[in-house]
């Protein structure tokens, strides 16, 4: 994985912890939006819901569509509290090959369901011990190396601005580069 041009010996690991609803993957899709003038690969989640329930998740693939994640109706063996989870995601070939060329790896969520799911969660161990810049929405229950940045609906904003710089920083961007 060491295409990119932005390759570094020492990856930008940044990762946003908070409780659920706080708007962590609003974030996370913020950035994918944002930072259109890097390649990105990897995913984010989306709430399935039903009659205004929550009944499971989406699985997105950035800029390669959707498959079933999890779901309260049965559709894999795992459960992750009233969830079943998928025993394998159709789109994981997609990401592995963005992997390849993408200049930064963008993931929501790293936490037990992800978990679960044998094949993701050796993609998501290899992309956190290879050298490509990783920011990611993590469950609290995850310890994962990087700078943590708990998400609360009082500081969201200032949270984005300070992501952004980071990124900034570390791919060496102006200012005006990404939009704030």
């Amino acid at each position: 994985m060491q295409n990119s041009p932005w390759f570094k010996e020492n990856p930008l690991r940044l990762f946003i912890t908070g409780r659920p609803g706080v708007g962590k993957t609003t974030l996370i899709k913020g950035l994918v939006s944002e930072l259109r003038e890097l390649k990105i690969a990897g995913f984010y989640t989306e709430e399935v819901r039903e009659r205004g329930e929550r009944t499971g998740f989406l699985f997105v693939v950035i800029g390669d569509g959707s498959c079933p994640l999890a779901s309260t109706k049965p559709i894999g063996k795992e459960r992750v509290g009233r969830y079943f989870v998928v025993d394998s995601l159709t789109l994981l070939p997609q990401v592995k090959q963005r992997l390849e060329v993408a200049d930064l790896v963008i993931m929501d969520e790293i936490g037990p369901m992800e978990k679960k799911i044998g094949d993701l969660w050796k993609l998501i161990q290899g992309v956190l011990s290879s050298n490509k810049p990783v920011v990611a929405s993590v469950h609290r229950s995850m310890n994962i190396e990087g700078k943590r940045y708990e998400l609360t609906p009082v500081n969201r904003d200032r949270v984005r601005e300070d992501i952004l710089n980071e990124i900034r920083r570390y791919f060496g961007t102006k200012q005006d580069t990404f939009s704030l």
